[in-house]
C-alpha cells in the first residue's frame, strides 16, 4: 500500500499535513507508513520505517505550526508544534529534484527533550 502526496503549497503546509498524518498511534503499522512516506525526505522514509506508531505519546495537535528559518541554509526549515503530550519539533527541507507534489519534505521529527531524533523508533 502507497499514498501519493497531493500538491502541497508550501513547507507550512507540509508540516501540518505531515503532523496530522504522524500524530495516530492507533493506525496500523502498514497504512501509517504507507501514508507518510510520499512526504518525507528519501533518507527520512528509510529511517521511518522503523518508527512504531504505537510509541507516539500523542495523537492530537494542539497548537502550530512555528516556522524558524536556518540562518545559514535557507532551505531548511524547522517547524515546533505542541501536541497534547509534550512539544515536538519537525524539521523541513527544499529537495532537488523536487518529490512529485512539492518541493519540501519532512526531514525529521523529535522531541527537544530527547537526544535522538528518531525518538519514537
Amino acid at each position: 500500500m502507497e499514498a501519493t502526496a497531493p500538491v502541497i503549497e508550501g513547507p507550512e503546509e507540509l508540516a501540518v499535513k505531515v503532523m496530522n498524518v504522524f500524530a495516530r498511534p492507533d493506525e496500523s503499522e502498514q497504512r501509517w507508513h504507507a501514508e507518510i512516506r510520499p512526504y518525507l525526505e528519501k533518507e527520512y522514509a528509510l529511517e521511518a520505517e522503523y518508527i512504531d506508531p504505537a510509541r507516539i505519546p500523542f495523537d492530537k495537535i494542539l497548537s502550530g505550526p512555528v516556522l524558524e528559518g536556518d540562518a545559514h541554509n535557507p532551505q531548511i526549515l524547522t517547524a515546533g508544534f505542541k501536541p497534547n503530550a509534550g512539544h515536538l519539533v519537525r524539521r523541513a527541507a527544499r529537495e532537488y529534484p523536487p518529490p512529485a507534489g512539492s518541493d519540501w519534505s519532512a526531514a525529521s521529527t523529535r522531541h527537544p527533550e530527547s537526544r535522538n531524533h528518531r525518538h519514537f523508533n
